[in-house]
């Protein structure tokens, strides 16, 4: 009899070990739904939340995901930073940039060819937090994008540079209406988003010069590297919402028809993720980096050479991703030409005409 009570004790408390198990398991699964339709649902109610929620998408912890080795100098400036009038005579007209860099360099045609010179030493990223007719900025989302995208994307590329033994270091200055006092930083219109259907928004930056109380975009600039002491500045311009970023750069030296910059949407059209990699993608572009991914032959080649070169991939963790010779033979980090160079299928008109094509 008591071998058999014992049986029965036994058999019961199996069956109500695994009940408990299976109701854990049950509100765990029905926790785990909750959070994700709540996140999504969020995400769709206002622009203001669309970095929280893209951030909060994934598995990955903030740190697992974008490591920061170095501290990077983050200043919110007010409208009357820039001040300067003391402007040169062609400061508002076409110029052309001073370089040594000879211009037959057929191989890597956007390096050195414009504003942005020369990827090393010290430069200070200008970031524009803009506003427009369906999206807008406030202080917690200009915190969770700096935090989140901006300063891993400056921490990678730094790192690579590293590697290639060039010294680099970032400082950033903001200018945004929720932190910059007495700035209204406002697109009179609606900035497209969409590359690929009506090309790039050209007067983004002369637009933003005129908020300053400058006539042109180049005018600007020039005062912004007044105030800097002379450091390049790289303009970064930033939208909260859904967009194709892109790099508006020059291509060859000669008449610099605008300041190169960069436009950076929070969240890629493809939906919600990590917009790190893209923010350092497109800064690379500035300073000659070229797309790995298009066209169809440079795909295939890159995709066997360069599987995780940021200017191929635009995954959410940074930390997978290189900088390899061919980038950084672009960027003039490497001095030896790839063999990949001396590859017919390597370079395409198509290319540099569909480039022309969206940002002239």
């Amino acid at each position: 009899m008591s071998a058999k009570r014992n049986f029965f004790t036994y058999k019961f408390i199996k069956i109500g070990f695994t009940l408990c198990l299976i109701i854990m398991l049950l509100l765990q699964f029905a926790g785990c739904n909750y959070g994700t339709k709540s996140n999504a649902t969020n995400a769709t109610e206002t622009a203001d939340e669309t970095i929280q929620n893209s951030e909060n998408t994934g598995t990955e912890s903030a740190d697992e995901k974008n490591s920061i080795t170095k501290q990077i100098s983050v200043t919110d400036q007010p409208y009357d930073f820039v001040n300067s009038r003391n402007l040169p005579e062609n400061a508002n007209t076409e110029y052309r940039y001073d370089t040594d860099l000879k211009t037959t360099d057929s191989k890597r045609i956007f390096y050195g060819a414009g504003t942005c010179s020369y990827l090393e030493g010290k430069k200070i990223v200008a970031l524009f937090f803009i506003d427009d007719d369906v999206s807008h900025w406030n202080r917690k989302t200009i915190q969770n994008f700096t935090d989140y995208n901006v300063l891993p994307a400056l921490d990678f590329i730094d790192r690579e540079a590293e590697l290639w033994e060039i010294d680099l270091s970032f400082e950033i200055w903001r200018f945004s209406s929720a932190f910059s006092t007495g700035l209204e930083l406002k697109y009179n219109g609606t900035v497209n988003p969409d590359l690929f259907d009506g090309g790039s928004t050209k007067d983004l930056l002369s637009q933003t010069a005129q908020a300053f109380g400058y006539s042109c975009d180049m005018a600007f600039r020039w005062a912004l590297t007044e105030k800097s002491g002379g450091v390049e500045i790289i303009p970064i311009f930033l939208l909260n919402k859904g967009g194709i970023s892109y790099a508006r750069n020059n291509y060859i030296v000669g008449p610099v028809k605008y300041a190169e910059h960069a436009v950076v949407f929070s969240v890629s059209q493809y939906g919600p993720r990590d917009q790190s990699a893209t923010f350092a993608h497109e800064l690379l572009h500035l300073y000659g980096a070229e797309e790995l991914y298009t066209p169809t032959p440079r795909y295939n080649l890159s995709f066997d050479l360069y599987p995780y070169d940021i200017m191929l991939l635009e995954t959410r963790n940074l930390n997978k991703l290189t900088i390899d010779d061919f980038t950084a033979y672009t960027l003039g980090w490497n001095q030896t030409m790839p063999d990949i160079c001396n590859n017919q299928e390597w370079y395409s008109d198509s290319y540099y005409q569909d480039y022309r094509d969206r940002f002239e």
